[in-house]
């Protein structure tokens, strides 16, 4: 019972992170794209 919670917590405690990961990306390609149109 309590090895499933655990896991669900852990999970969740590292989503924010990839999130900020991924929206980070996204910002950095987008910043690239209009450098280069410059």
């Amino acid at each position: 019972m309590w090895v499933p919670v655990g896991s669900m917590f852990s999970f969740i405690e590292v989503l924010p992170l990839v999130l900020l990961i991924l929206d980070a990306m996204e910002h950095h390609s987008l910043i690239r794209k209009q450098q280069r149109f410059r």
